[in-house]
């Protein structure tokens, strides 16, 4: 920056950026010299130098602070998600009360002072778990498991491996949602980093569900399973994300945020018998409509782009379906052919057999495990209850009562005699308040739990139409 004596200032490459006071002085010789302060602006346009990348912990405060060049200085805005409780200010002060859910956001922050390009940055965001874990009360003790999320090909139906536990019908509306929606899936699953418990790193998953309001709510799981993912959902494949929801489902039961039996039992034997159509709202936050089970209604479902779980009859007349006086069981439907004399494409929860049409083991008999195709016919005299991912509940239709044997009354039915490891048996461990005891007749006696809940109507009405 020079002054040439005939008073013109002139820059090359002014730097660096700021604002310059300096006087200048006039003169010939004639009389006192004219003098001046005068003020010189060197502007310049910003670009962001701080890193691309924090951590937080959620529900603790923290902060990040953006620095950038530039003259005049630049003012902050971010455009996209971040997190709740999560502010950036005009200073480009990143802010943090109580971070949720965690998870890893990605956010694009600008700076600009109305100087040439405003700076853009994309941001990473990582927020990690409270640290607080959560285990469901479980028949067995939990230890650490490997293994991916998803497998190569993401969330598969096939993926569903029903343990021991009654919950085929929240296993059943898990496979359903990966045949039909995938996203929804992906979706309810946000890394939280890792911790170490018991001197071993485990990942850390932050699961979405919806509360029958429509209101996100979400728990932290890690990857501890009980008896290592070999008592509940079986991961046996490494593909984890079926088993963590199946814990996260009962956790977020514990903190009222989705629907059983036994509201606010933090436990997986609460997930013993139940509705897809509840399990269904909790993953996609679609309405749900309950009918009796018609082979055309299924159909139309299907075209319609529906997620759809049948409930199988108490008497039902094909002896490859799991139907009798013990308890009903809920399928999935993963597919439609309209042109084949079987053209409806169900899922067993129980995922036992790898063989199309296989066969498994059940009360002394056999029974389609897996997948496997049925006709028309086998739809109406095998199910009584469908559960679309669409309209309103009706209040009388028949819930899929899966296998329960531990409903909160004193209720006596026959023992179910049961292939242990291929089905949901909630009969094999229970947690104590729900446990059966058999008396002298040889039939379980189901006492009422702690809580004293009383189940809902429509599975109240099923079991007793059971036994009359």
């Amino acid at each position: 920056m020079t002054l040439t004596s005939a008073g013109v200032l002139t820059s090359t490459t002014a730097t660096p950026a700021g604002k310059y006071t300096f006087t200048v002085t006039a003169s010939n010789g004639v009389g006192t010299a004219a003098t001046q302060s005068f003020t010189l602006s060197v502007n310049q346009a910003p670009a962001i130098t701080s890193a691309a990348t924090t951590a937080f912990t959620s529900g603790t405060a923290g902060s990040f602070t953006f620095k950038a060049t530039g003259f005049p200085a630049p003012t902050f805005t971010e455009t996209g998600t971040l997190p709740t409780g999560v502010t950036l200010t005009s200073a480009g002060v990143l802010t943090s009360t109580t971070a949720t859910p965690a998870g890893q956001y990605t956010f694009t922050v600008t700076a600009s002072n109305g100087v040439g390009t405003a700076a853009t940055q994309s941001f990473s965001l990582t927020v990690t778990g409270s640290g607080t874990i959560d285990h469901p009360a479980a028949a067995a003790s939990y230890t650490a498991v490997n293994g991916t999320l998803f497998g190569a090909n993401g969330p598969q139906y096939t993926d569903v491996q029903q343990g021991d536990v009654g919950d085929c019908w929240l296993m059943s509306s898990l496979a359903a949602v990966a045949a039909r929606k995938p996203s929804d899936i992906t979706s309810m699953f946000t890394s939280a980093g890792t911790a170490v418990e018991n001197g071993t790193t485990v990942n850390l998953y932050q699961v979405r569900f919806y509360n029958t309001s429509g209101t996100a709510e979400y728990v932290t799981v890690d990857t501890e399973l009980p008896a290592g993912g070999t008592y509940y959902d079986l991961a046996t494949t490494g593909v984890l994300w079926v088993a963590l929801a199946e814990k996260a489902y009962a956790q977020a039961n514990g903190l009222g945020y989705v629907t059983t039996q036994y509201a606010g039992q933090d436990s997986y034997n609460a997930l013993n018998g139940g509705e897809s159509a509840w399990a269904l709202q909790a993953l996609t936050n679609q309405p749900q409509t309950v009918n009796t089970a018609s082979p055309t209604d299924v159909a139309t479902a299907w075209n319609n782009g529906q997620i759809i779980c049948l409930g199988s009859s108490a008497a039902a007349n094909d002896n490859l379906i799991v139907g009798d006086s013990t308890g009903t069981h809920a399928y999935a439907v993963v597919g439609y052919n309209a042109s084949s004399s079987t053209p409806f494409e169900l899922y067993n929860p129980w995922g036992a057999s790898s063989t199309l049409n296989g066969l498994v083991s059940y009360n002394g008999g056999s029974v389609y495990g897996g997948t496997f195709w049925a006709a028309s016919t086998l739809i109406s005299s095998d199910f009584t209850s469908e559960f679309l991912s669409t309209g309103s509940i009706l209040k009388n239709a028949h819930p899929s009562n899966s296998e329960t044997t531990s409903l909160p009354l004193a209720v006596s039915i026959p023992t179910k005699q049961a292939d242990l490891t291929n089905a949901g048996n909630d009969t094999k461990h229970a947690d104590q308040d729900l446990s059966a005891s058999n008396d002298v007749t040889g039939k379980s006696v189901l006492p009422v739990g702690n809580n004293g809940q009383v189940p809902p109507i429509s599975i109240l009405d099923e079991w007793l139409e059971n036994e009359l």
